[in-house]
């Protein structure tokens, strides 16, 4: 392979993926294996989101045993190398470590630099068995931006749907989304940016895994708004013997991840003109309900799309 790359630069992605998938870390039914899972995916989200690259991530470290249900769940950002760079931190940035150190001391947090400044912490507060999913909370800090992205995982033993109506903790979460839409739609002036929707508070409804890849692909899921995952459960296309289910088989309309990751990008969906007190609830909250957390602040000067898309693509060619 080596030689290979050598003879013919571009394929180098080519080849890291396929041995990345090569080295697949198993899972299978862990609770701590899928939680892992779930958090690598909001990480590798919040960089995308962010317009970055996460080749990082086809390097992290996997466990040498089995993973405990019976403990805290070992941060997905805690086995991946760490960029050489001096550790300064924003002012908002190191306000929100603060805030998630002061809860558990499971948390690790990666700086990435790509035009502008990405500050990613996982955090883990409760053993595998007691988590009950994990949350996305990333803050735009130049556009005062945030989105908030709710995991939900597809039961694989049954037939790969998802069925709401046995979720127990789903109505809690669907009236947190609520309370936030009602927050931020009080707190949104004539003056703010543009979005193409209100709602900054998302559902990812995604595959279980057997295997965590050593590559930076995301978990194929479909992404809904509350309002839009609300309207679906009244969609007779979603009825099946067993009462609601969201598949691929049935799903009418979703956001896969390349829709939604360039969205946030663009500043398409998100809050506007809202204060980090908003993070600050929305992170306390998680804690309160036993999530595994992600979040992210990005900062900097905003970047001119096409100028974005420029970099990226010359960042590619010499990857």
């Amino acid at each position: 392979m080596g030689a290979l790359v050598q003879i013919r630069p571009n394929l180098r992605e080519v080849v890291e993926r396929i041995e990345g998938v090569a080295r697949q870390y198993p899972i299978q039914d862990s609770v701590a294996g899928q939680a892992m899972a779930m958090q690598r995916d909001a990480t590798v989200g919040a960089v995308r989101m962010a317009g970055m690259l996460g080749s990082v991530f086809a390097q992290w470290d996997r466990p040498c045993e089995p993973l405990a249900d019976d403990a805290v769940a070992p941060t997905y950002l805690s086995r991946v190398p760490r960029a050489r760079e001096p550790m300064q931190i924003d002012h908002d940035a190191s306000t929100m470590i603060g805030w998630l150190t002061d809860k558990t001391p499971h948390t690790s947090w990666h700086k990435f630099r790509f035009g502008q400044r990405l500050y990613v912490a996982n955090a883990n507060t409760d053993i595998a068995e007691n988590t009950l999913g994990t949350d996305l909370i990333y803050f735009n800090a130049t556009q005062q931006s945030i989105i908030l992205v709710q995991y939900k995982r597809m039961d694989a033993g049954k037939s790969g749907f998802y069925y709401p109506d046995s979720d127990y903790n789903l109505t809690s979460e669907l009236e947190r989304m609520q309370a936030v839409g009602k927050y931020v739609a009080e707190n949104t002036g004539a003056g703010h940016d543009f979005r193409l929707g209100p709602s900054p508070s998302w559902l990812k409804i995604c595959q279980a895994q057997a295997f965590i890849p050593q590559t930076a692909d995301m978990i194929p899921g479909m992404y809904f708004t509350g309002e839009h995952f609300q309207r679906l459960r009244d969609d007779p296309r979603l009825q099946g013997p067993r009462g609601t289910r969201f598949g691929y088989a049935n799903m009418p309309s979703y956001l896969d991840n390349t829709m939604f990751n360039r969205l946030v990008e663009t500043g398409l969906i998100g809050t506007t003109g809202s204060s980090t007190e908003l993070l600050r609830d929305q992170i306390m909250l998680s804690f309160e309900r036993h999530k595994s957390l992600v979040v992210a602040t990005l900062h900097g000067d905003d970047i001119p799309q096409s100028k974005r898309n420029t970099e990226k693509r010359q960042q590619l060619k010499s990857a």
